[in-house]
């Protein structure tokens, strides 16, 4: 199960991605907010799922050398993704003293125009921003490649998507048990998030960013 203890700390980033989680918080206090919240909740889980099994299957499919080791190409793939997402996270985290904050007022916009059903669009959307992506494709490849059962890959499936969707489902669950209780927290934490989000979102797309380029190089020093 090592691929298990790979792929968590990229479903951290993705539990960690900020726009889910602040669509999430507007929905949750705007007027009826779980006929909305519950769906684009579920949307986003779901979308999840979806992605990280479809790269898992398509990288299983792939022909390889040798089914006792995952191929030397995924590594590499590895090393540029997290490459890529280092450079950028710290290309934004360098600038971030020039930014004022985050502006809401698109994803407000967006979220404001939402019926349940599109809702539920919309949280299956919000995984096929570039960010979100290149991390699925990182914790599909992996996977996909393993050489495991289909039972240990489908748990691995199952706690990264549990892991990566538990902000945006725990908000909302939090919100379903204890209605306008936790009100002022989540007005706290949209406050908190609007002035921080930036910093937050970077710092771990640097972090995964290392991690994916120390694991890459390590498996290809090691073949």
């Amino acid at each position: 199960m090592s691929v298990l203890w790979y792929t968590l700390p990229i479903a951290v980033a993705l539990a960690l991605s900020i726009f889910p989680i602040i669509a999430a918080l507007l929905l949750l206090l705007s007027p009826e907010p779980l006929s909305r919240s519950i769906p684009f909740a579920i949307g986003s889980v779901l979308g999840i799922a979806v992605l990280v099994t479809a790269f898992a299957l398509g990288a299983s499919l792939i022909p390889t050398a040798s089914e006792s080791r995952t191929p030397s190409w995924v590594h590499v793939v590895e090393i540029v993704v997290g490459a890529a997402l280092g450079i950028v996270a710290a290309f934004l985290l360098a600038r971030k003293t020039a930014s004022p904050g985050m502006d809401m007022s698109k994803v407000a916009a967006a979220t404001g125009r939402l019926t349940p059903a599109r809702a539920l669009g919309f949280g299956l959307v919000m995984n096929v921003r570039p960010k979100s992506l290149a991390l699925t494709v990182a914790a599909g490849l992996a996977i996909g490649t393993a050489h495991v059962d289909a039972l240990s890959d489908g748990v691995t499936v199952l706690v990264f998507t549990v892991v990566a969707g538990s902000t945006v489902a725990g908000l909302v669950i939090a919100y379903a048990i204890g209605q306008e209780r936790i009100r002022p927290q989540l007005e706290r934490l949209r406050a908190g998030l609007a002035t921080h989000a930036g910093l937050v979102l970077n710092a771990a797309l640097l972090c995964i960013g290392v991690i994916l380029i120390g694991a890459g190089v390590t498996q290809l020093a090691s073949a």
